[in-house]
């Protein structure tokens, strides 16, 4: 498969109601598996809970299930590159499938670093524990070759 030919946003902030919302949108072609986001926003807290809105126009990625990994960066340079196998640099894979399907659905997963009850991949109830980390990266992983689609991710604290 040849390299990614994402085009992908930087997190851009505004302020609602006292809650600051970074926007970011990804824009892939029907070369590409994956659509990932650049590291998230140095005006990020991670010490406390945020929330990560997934797909927010409901669009169509891959028309079947599009799972969502979630990686973590040390580093400012932290990037994810290559298609299909997503690889990174200066960070890990945190975890794969912090929730199962995004494919026509705009969701929100609650992302909080001292999470005590059961995490849950589902739509609607969607909340993952993540560690303390510098950066996020989140990864939509798609079985086959993803529509030509933009998606908006959100983040809000």
């Amino acid at each position: 498969m040849a390299a990614s030919t994402l085009t992908i946003g930087e997190w851009t902030p505004s302020s609602e109601n006292g809650v600051t919302v970074w926007s970011s949108t990804v824009t892939a072609t029907t070369d590409d598996l994956d659509l990932y986001t650049k590291r998230t926003p140095k005006g990020l807290d991670p010490h406390k809970p945020w929330t990560l809105v997934l797909n927010s126009a409901a669009t169509s990625v891959d028309g079947q299930a599009v799972p969502v990994d979630l990686y973590i960066g040390w580093v400012d340079s932290c990037a994810l590159t290559l298609n299909n196998a997503p690889t990174i640099t200066g960070g890990v894979l945190y975890k794969a499938d912090i929730m199962d399907d995004v494919d026509l659905l705009c969701t929100a997963i609650l992302m909080h670093p001292n999470l005590t009850v059961a995490e849950d991949v589902a739509a609607g109830a969607a909340k993952c524990y993540v560690p303390v980390a510098p950066y996020y990266l989140i990864n939509l992983d798609g079985a086959t070759a993803l529509e030509a689609v933009s998606v908006t991710f959100k983040i809000l604290q």
